[in-house]
């Protein structure tokens, strides 16, 4: 996923884009990604704080790149239950 030295990078660069994204913290997400929350601090300050200005850098550059052209997006909520 990123070019970030070290053991689990995927998991945990996973568990701190999902941690920006709903606006949860490390602890609450690092399970679902297998990774414990101390090895997660342990990376961050082993890295540095650039680490995360990063990722997120990266995950921005991804999301603009998938979106491109994309003039508008549906949100809506379709309800399956009353048909």
């Amino acid at each position: 996923m990123l070019d970030f030295q070290g053991e689990k990078v995927d998991e945990i660069a996973k568990t701190l884009i999902s941690a920006c994204l709903w606006n949860d913290s490390v602890e609450n997400k690092s399970g679902a990604y297998d990774v414990s929350p101390q090895t997660v601090r342990n990376y961050i300050e082993k890295q540095g704080m650039e680490v995360i200005e990063k990722l997120l850098e990266n995950a921005r550059k991804i999301s603009l790149e998938v979106l491109k052209g994309v003039k508008e997006v549906d949100l809506s909520i379709i309800n399956y239950w009353d048909n």
